[in-house]
């Protein structure tokens, strides 16, 4: 991944309070398993992509904002590198609460392109040599819009996909509470809950399509009869 990032730290309220506590170790999983499991989704996605798509060869541009929490923000003894903070659910406790007087961590926004270009899924597994924590469900939000593209009807008059733009609040989840397995839940909720939550992460990704080789040297983005 050829990498155009821009980490700009926006703010950190860190006021004194009683009515509040610091995420648990167990409560948090590294931020870098966010950006694996977009380029794993991606990998995913353009494996199984076809020439209407217009996604290979091109560049996903992504904005990432990320509620990042480190042993500094913390506090006290507890170690943490950067993490986010897993899904808390519906209702707060007392650990996380939209009315906090403390916030624990600091909006991290990340600005990069990935050229999308990938002869396998070999990222998937290539983390910590665990393929379970490459794609948390990135690949599923990609394949499926994809999938609608190539189901539309082909002929006249001829479509050209020119680009996607995706654009979403979200919510790391433990699986099964084992601690290992990862998900990702879209999350709706309003800007001023997001900004007050420390679990909830947003992401824009922008893909413009690029032309694609086609029969009689026409773009193979045209859905066309016999396309694919």
């Amino acid at each position: 991944m050829r990498d155009i990032v821009q980490l700009v730290l926006i703010s950190s309220a860190l006021l004194s309070s009683c009515a509040s506590r610091p995420p648990a170790p167990t409560d948090v999983v590294a931020a870098s398993l966010v950006i694996n499991s977009l380029k794993c989704g991606l990998a995913k996605s353009l494996v199984d992509a076809s020439k209407r798509t217009g996604i290979k060869g091109s560049v996903a541009v992504v904005d990432l904002t990320l509620k990042v929490v480190t042993d500094q923000t913390v506090g006290g003894s507890v170690k943490l590198e950067p993490a986010i903070v897993l899904y808390q659910g519906a209702t707060l406790g007392a650990n996380f609460g939209g009315s906090s007087e403390r916030k624990y961590t600091i909006d991290t926004h990340l600005k990069f392109d990935i050229k999308l270009k990938a002869a396998s899924t070999a990222i998937c597994s290539a983390v910590d040599n665990d393929p379970s924590r490459g794609d948390i469900g990135f690949a599923g939000w990609f394949q499926a819009i994809l999938a609608e593209v190539n189901h539309a009807a082909a002929g006249e008059p001829l479509a050209t996909i020119k680009g996607y733009s995706y654009d979403a609040n979200f919510a790391v989840t433990n699986k099964e509470d084992s601690g290992l397995e990862f998900s990702i839940i879209p999350i709706k909720i309003s800007a001023t809950q997001a900004y007050q939550r420390d679990d909830i992460q947003s992401i824009k990704i922008t893909i413009d399509t690029v032309a694609q080789p086609g029969a009689n040297g026409e773009d193979g983005r045209e859905f066309t009869p016999g396309d694919g």
